[in-house]
C-alpha cells in the first residue's frame, strides 16, 4: 500500500489542490513559497498522531474573497488516499490496517482518510450574522481569531467523508509516518518577539532614527532615547489602569479562593496585581508577518522555510 495522492483544500498556500503521488521514492521539487513544506504538514497532520489538530489562525488560506468569508466560515479539508501496491498479496496486513477506510473494494483497493476543521454547525449561523455587514477581509479575520477560532473543531474520517463514519485512531496509529522539522528556521529564532534573537533584534532598531543620528552628541541621543522610553511607559499605564478595573470583581473572587485555602492567613500575605510594561514586554507580542504582493500577511512559521532561512542568515 502507499499514498497515491493528497487533496488540500483551505490549508495555508493551498486554496484547493491535489497533489499525486506514485509507489516508491517520490522527491518533491520547486521554488521557495510553493508549499513543499506546507505538503508534508498536511500529511503529518492527518497521519501523525502526536500532532495537536488544533490550528491557528495562520492555517488557514487567506487567499479567498470577502464573498467567500460571508457565505461561508472558512474551513480546511485534507484528504488522503492510499492506492494497493503492485504485487500485495490479497490478503496483507496494509489491506486489514485500512478496511475501515475503504472506498474501493475491488483490486486495486483504494482507501481515504479525511481530516476537517471547521466551525459546528450550531455556531455557523451566528457568524454569518456577525460578518454580514463587514467588507474587509482583515476585520473578518480578526472577527473569526477573537470570536469563533475557539470554537472549531476537528474531525476524522474513515473513507468517503460524505458518509460520516468517524475514524478510530488505532487505524492511523498503524500507519508508519515520520516527519522530520528543519534543523535551522525562523521559526525558533525570529517569529516571536519573546525569542531572545527576535528581542535583541527588534531593542536593537526601536529608534534606529534616534540612536543613528550623527548630528547629534552621544549625550544628546542618549537623554531623547531616555525621554521616549519615560513617555512610552506613561502612555501604557491607562491600559493596565483599564485593565486592572476590568478585574475588579474577578480579583475578589481569586481573593475568596485564597481565603478558602487558607494562602491569606500566612503571616498576613494577601495575593494581588500590579506591574509595568515595558518596551521590551511589548515586543514580546510582536511577530514577524511576510507580506505577499497579494496583500495577505502570513505568519514567518507558515511561510516558505527557504525564504525564511534566506531573510534570516543572509546577513
Amino acid at each position: 500500500m502507499y499514498i497515491s495522492k493528497i487533496h488540500i483544500r483551505g490549508y495555508r498556500n493551498f486554496k484547493d489542490k491535489v497533489i499525486e503521488f506514485h509507489e516508491g521514492i517520490n522527491v518533491i521539487i520547486g521554488p521557495n513559497n510553493a508549499g513543499k513544506s506546507n505538503l508534508l504538514r498536511a500529511l503529518d497532520l492527518v497521519l501523525n498522531t502526536d500532532t495537536s489538530k488544533k490550528l491557528t489562525l495562520f492555517d488557514f488560506c487567506r487567499n479567498c474573497t470577502v464573498n467567500s468569508l460571508k457565505a461561508a466560515a472558512p474551513k480546511v479539508r485534507i484528504e488522503v488516499f492510499f492506492c494497493e501496491s503492485a504485487g500485495e498479496c490479497p490478503d496483507s496486513e496494509d489491506l486489514v490496517m485500512v478496511s475501515p477506510c475503504l472506498t474501493k473494494l475491488e483490486h486495486p483497493y483504494e482507501a481515504q482518510i479525511t481530516f476537517d476543521y471547521l466551525l459546528p454547525k450550531e455556531d455557523e449561523t451566528e457568524y454569518l450574522q456577525s460578518v454580514i455587514d463587514v467588507s474587509d477581509p482583515n476585520v473578518i479575520w480578526n472577527i473569526i481569531r477573537d470570536e469563533y477560532l475557539r470554537k472549531y473543531v476537528s474531525r476524522m474520517w474513515a473513507g468517503n467523508p460524505s458518509n460520516q463514519t468517524k475514524l478510530d485512531g488505532d487505524t492511523v496509529g498503524k500507519i508508519d509516518f515520520e516527519f522530520l522539522g528543519p534543523i535551522r528556521d525562523v521559526e525558533r529564532d525570529l517569529f516571536s518577539g519573546k525569542s531572545p534573537l527576535l528581542r535583541d533584534v527588534l531593542n536593537f532598531f526601536i529608534d534606529y532614527e534616534i540612536k543613528f543620528d550623527k548630528t547629534k552628541s552621544k549625550d544628546e541621543r542618549k537623554i531623547e532615547l531616555k525621554n521616549k522610553h519615560v513617555e512610552f511607559t506613561k502612555s501604557v499605564e491607562p491600559s493596565l489602569d483599564k485593565v486592572k478595573e476590568r478585574l475588579t470583581k474577578g480579583k475578589e473572587q481569586i481573593l475568596d479562593y485564597a481565603k478558602q485555602t487558607g494562602a491569606s492567613d500566612f503571616h498576613g500575605a494577601v495575593p494581588d496585581f500590579s506591574g509595568t510594561l515595558s518596551e521590551p514586554d511589548f515586543l514580546a507580542a510582536l511577530q514577524l508577518l511576510i507580506k505577499h504582493e497579494t496583500g495577505i500577511d502570513v505568519a514567518a512559521t507558515h511561510n516558505g522555510l527557504g525564504y525564511n532561512n534566506l531573510t534570516c542568515w543572509r546577513n
